[in-house]
């Protein structure tokens, strides 16, 4: 079958392919020319699909090419799928019905991967999730009720009064959906009005008063395997113990470690920013890496608009703010990005009031961002502003105590792993926990102007991760372990690289318990 051809007949146009290409990249041509087949010694065969002759053309173009082109480091796609990073989509959503019916494996995960990197925003994801569902892809089913959710009071209204009541209701009570109650009765309102020919009446979608997402929290940590190797890692605290996620492909490149990069989540997603490959080099990871909870797969999310290292990255709302850090020239940056993730589109917003070159004491908590330093900063997104508030008389954490997610602090200090927490200050707590935090320092209370910090606890120790709960205070804890383990594969667990939490990927069709008001 060496160089074979077969000759696909559409309509009145006549496509010359590579046989054995056709029968390696299509179960549906391997069995088609199989020896159990009548049809397999044929040179010609006609295509009775109602198919474009443009969509077989793109079909044979893609069977043909293995080359592939590098779109960014670590990044490559095929030659022949490069152009549907941006335009095309119509196209690459009727090759992907052909890829499904061909049975081609290979180019249903490319197609994929671009939909699932470039395409899935608020004016096209109704349009893919619906495709999907009627393609019974599951995974891409999944990602996109994932992006639906997430972005809900974004997504066209006369697009979510063309759903059916099931798809309706999968948005609209899910735990998970990012929307006021208010805008959920007004879509439900438009709903009614746009299919009251329908028989189906209010009471059959349930809008809860209140929603609570499960979440799950994050640590960086490494596996040493011997002096000179060491494999980043995602872990898990699911409350019991912690749970490889997955490896950090792109911690190393060019040899050298990737130094002063940033992990943080949101949602469904884990995102990879910044870094510099070797302190120095000038050799900056200027791309955004981001890590699909539902998938399970690393993707291209977009670029820096500036290179830069040990700033500080998280999430306010649907933005990603990048805040100072070190960049080329090893100068010192006050300016601060920010990335709205539902258009891809950058804003600068005021710089940072106090530079640093180590990602300092943070944390993002009641949607504003805290920054510890000389003083204690606090960015307001709605004002595009920071408030300064001088911390006198008040001790603050030791050299090197990081802060990232939420309530929780980690520290690395020396050769020692140190925990501590931040926790929202409470106005009662009963005696046990007051016998757990008998060294506990007050950082800061703050007016009724800004939200309360909280509390400062620190411990000391190697850290085995234990879990206790107070039921009195209904508050969670992580403990210390003063016991030194001897494992040739220990983890090293490195907050400031990121702590953080998403969602529980386990609940995405998780809906509220709460009946209709």
């Amino acid at each position: 079958m060496e160089d074979e051809t077969i000759i696909l007949i559409l309509k009145n146009d006549r496509f010359e392919v590579d046989k054995k290409r056709l029968i390696n990249k299509s179960h549906y041509f391997h069995c088609l020319f199989s020896p159990n087949f009548y049809d397999s010694q044929n040179k010609e065969h006609i295509i009775n699909y109602d198919i474009t002759s443009s969509t077989l053309e793109n079909f044979i173009e893609w069977i043909h090419d293995d080359e592939r082109v590098l779109i960014e480091h670590c990044y490559a796609l095929k030659c022949s799928m490069v152009k549907y990073r941006t335009d095309y989509f119509t196209d690459l959503l009727n090759l992907l019905q052909l890829a499904v019916l061909f049975m081609a494996d290979d180019l249903i995960n490319d197609i994929t991967d671009i939909i699932i990197s470039y395409w899935l925003y608020p004016e096209k994801v109704i349009d893919v999730w619906l495709l999907a569902q009627e393609l019974a892809m599951n995974l891409l089913t999944d990602v996109c009720l994932s992006v639906c959710l997430d972005c809900f009071m974004d997504l066209p209204i006369n697009s979510l009064i063309e759903l059916s009541v099931n798809n309706l209701k999968q948005l609209i009570e899910n735990i998970n959906v990012r929307s006021t109650t208010k805008y959920s009765h007004y879509v439900l309102h438009e709903w009614m009005n746009h299919n009251a020919a329908s028989a189906i009446n209010n009471n059959v979608i349930n809008i809860p008063s209140t929603k609570k997402s499960k979440f799950i929290q994050y640590i960086i940590g490494y596996k040493v395997e011997n002096v000179n190797n060491k494999k980043g890692y995602i872990y898990c605290w699911n409350n019991v113990q912690l749970l490889e996620i997955v490896e950090l492909n792109y911690l190393k490149c060019y040899g050298k470690d990737l130094i002063g990069s940033q992990i943080t989540g949101r949602g469904f997603n884990i995102y990879l920013v910044g870094g510099e490959y070797g302190l120095g080099t000038g050799q900056f990871n200027q791309i955004i890496w981001r890590y699909c909870l539902i998938s399970k797969k690393w993707y291209y999310f977009t670029r820096l608009p500036i290179p830069r290292r040990h700033m500080i990255a998280g999430f306010l709302s649907n933005c990603l703010i990048v805040v100072g850090g070190v960049g080329r020239h090893r100068l010192k940056l006050s300016s601060v990005n920010m990335l709205d993730i539902h258009t891809g589109k950058w804003t600068n917003t005021a710089d940072v009031p106090e530079l640093f070159t180590e990602v300092p004491h943070y944390s993002i908590m009641k949607k504003k961002l805290f920054l510890l330093r000389s003083s204690l900063y606090i960015y307001y997104p709605e004002l595009e502003s920071w408030k300064t508030i001088v911390l006198e008389n008040i001790p603050l954490p030791i050299a090197h105590h990081f802060m990232a997610f939420g309530l929780v602090i980690f520290m690395i200090r020396d050769d020692e792993t140190v925990l501590s927490k931040i926790s929202n200050i409470q106005e009662k707590i009963c005696d046990e926990c007051l016998k757990l935090y008998k060294d506990h320092a007050m950082i800061h209370t703050m007016s009724n102007v800004y939200p309360s910090i909280g509390l400062f606890i620190p411990g000391i120790g190697f850290l085995s991760i234990l879990s206790r709960k107070c039921h009195s205070c209904s508050y969670s804890y992580l403990e210390t372990d003063n016991k030194k383990k001897n494992n040739p594969q220990e983890i090293i667990l490195d907050p400031r690289l990121g702590s953080f939490d998403t969602i529980d990927p386990k609940t995405l069709y998780e809906v509220s318990i709460l009946g209709n008001l």
